[in-house]
Parts: structure tokens; sequence; C-alpha cells
């Protein structure tokens, strides 16, 4: 089954409520044969809901606080491990709004064997509008993403452990090649809807920059331009529009 399989599998449940029977519930302990784990979050499966690898969906619950050996909930994650046939999901109680890299810090103490991914309902990436000045005046840094032809800012999802700023200065790091200095007051949100359901918010910060992208991922970003304010907000999605006006405004000042 191919990636792309496996996800419209476990995506059919995303939002769904669902009752899982806890079967390591917190203060559970497992003898791997690298370690002896001690569980600090509930974990089960959907009863008579066979998963990818012919056994019961395993199910990691989150935000409920003590022991249970039952819990409904809704599903908020997929884990998906590479070479395990083995993915999970994620669930957690009505109202808890986890993000991939909160989800993967909760869940590391299992899934740290295992190279995998998270897709979490509940997306957020960090990014950085860089900024410089250009012989006519303001320009800004759009990069070009090779797979969708859309243009974009640096950015990227949120991993285990990050705070805002350090993923918009490592994925600007591994994007553009640039090291972010100090970041201009500034932070802004866009947040819209993905295939219906996932919910996806985009933290965008502002930074000044003197130097040239060097474009590390060129499977992923094949070109870049540093343009006015006008060419921006024609390349890139209507939403930024606002977001760039009034960070130029800013800038100005």
């Amino acid at each position: 089954m191919t990636f792309e399989a496996r996800k419209e599998l476990a995506r059919r449940y995303f939002g769904k409520t669902v009752t899982v029977k806890i079967d390591r519930p917190i203060g559970y302990v497992q003898k791997t044969s690298r370690d002896t784990v001690t569980y600090p979050v509930n974990c089960g499966y959907l009863p008579d809901v066979c998963g990818r690898d012919g056994k019961e969906m395993a199910v990691y619950l989150l935000g409920v606080d003590e022991p249970v050996a039952e819990y409904t909930a809704r599903i908020i994650g997929i884990v998906y491990r590479n070479k395990d046939r083995a993915d999970k999901l994620v669930a957690a109680p009505e109202g808890v709004v986890l993000h991939q890299g909160q989800i993967a810090e909760a869940i590391a103490f299992r899934e740290k064997h295992f190279r995998g991914k998270v897709e979490s309902l509940y997306q957020r990436s960090c990014g950085v509008i860089l900024h410089r000045k250009g012989p006519s005046g303001l320009e800004y840094l759009v990069l070009h993403q090779a797979a969708s032809g859309i243009w974009s800012f640096p950015k990227g999802h949120m991993e285990a452990g990050e705070t805002e700023k350090q993923t918009a200065r490592r994925e600007t790091l591994e994007e553009a090649g640039i090291v972010v200095g100090s970041f201009s007051d500034y932070r802004r949100e866009i947040r819209y809807v993905m295939s219906g359901v996932i919910e996806k918010t985009v933290v965008l910060f502002a930074a000044p920059t003197r130097y040239r992208p060097v474009l590390r991922r060129r499977r992923e970003i094949d070109s870049f331009k540093f343009v006015p304010l006008w060419k921006a907000k024609l390349l890139l999605h209507p939403d930024y529009g606002p977001l760039l006006d009034e960070l130029e405004e800013q800038l100005k000042k």
C-alpha cells in the first residue's frame, strides 16, 4: 500500500468521535528489546477496527491525565511509521487542540524508536517574511514550491519541542539557507481549512536580511525572487495581501 493510500485509510477517522479501549493506561510498564517504557499517556485500540497491520487499530489518548479503562474522544491525529505497518491514531477529548509538534512531543516516549510522520487535524506552520531595501524600495523574498507551483515565504511545520520562532528560523535555514538574526516587531496568523476537515494555521514573523538565498531543497524549492510589494501580492495567495500591506506600512515608519 502506498503512503497516499495509507493516509486516505487513516484520514477517514479525522474528526470522528470514537470509544477507545485502553489496554496500556498511564503508568503501564512495557519491557522491549531496547528498554523499559513507563507510559505517560493512555494507549489503547478501537475494538473491531482493523488497522493496516491486520491488528485492531491502535490509539494514543492525549489530554486525559489519569489512567482510564475506556474513553470516548475525538480523533485529532495520525502517526505514520516509515518501516512499520502499524500506523496509529491519536485521540483527545472534545475541545482539546494539539498541533503536530505537540502530538509528536507527547508520544515521543514510544515513537522515538521509529522513523515516521505525525499528521494532525490542527496543523501549525511557522515562517518568516524576509525583507530588504532594494533599488526601488522594500523587497520581499518569495520561494517557488516545485511540486505545487505555488509561491510562498520560507515556512514549515512545527516539530516536537520547538517554539514558533525556532520553527521559523529552522525552516528559513533549510529552505533558503539564510540564518535569521533578530525579528521585526511583527507576528501574524492566517487560518484556513484544507480537504474540508484539516484546520491549518500559518504563523508569520518578519526579519530583515542582507543575504542571497542558497536553495538546499531543490526538489521542494526550485527558485526564489526578491520582489516589491505589488509583485509579491500578485504571486502569493490573496490572504497574504493584507499582511504585507500592514508590514510595509510598519517598515516605512
